[in-house]
């Protein structure tokens, strides 16, 4: 299109009489400055959409690193009560165990 209207602008300067050039030239700069001006708001319209969407990725990048930090805390309580029920258990078998002794010797009694 650059091209076609630098030809254009060629051809108008010369002074000859070229029916129409002046008007092509007219209405082919009103579209480039058009273009222009919706190139220009796309590309802001393309660095607000840039900036929401790093925006975005930092909040997922917290929101991941906290449910990391809370399966770790997790993992630990986890391990934590597995320990506690493993200790519970073993008191209970040293109950049972004192139970029967106990009950053995009242029955020999």
């Amino acid at each position: 299109l650059h091209s076609q209207l630098e030809a254009l602008q060629i051809l108008d300067s010369t002074g000859g009489d070229w029916p129409g050039v002046s008007g092509t030239v007219t209405r082919l700069h009103t579209y480039l400055d058009r273009a222009e001006v919706s190139l220009v708001e796309r590309s802001r319209q393309q660095g607000r959409l840039q900036a929401d969407l790093d925006e975005k990725t930092l909040e997922l990048d917290n929101q991941h690193s906290k449910t990391k930090d809370i399966s770790e805390e997790l993992a630990i309580c986890r391990y934590e009560l597995n320990s506690a029920l493993k200790e519970i258990g073993e008191l209970n078998l040293t109950l049972e165990e004192k139970t029967r002794v106990l009950s053995e010797a009242r029955s020999e009694h």
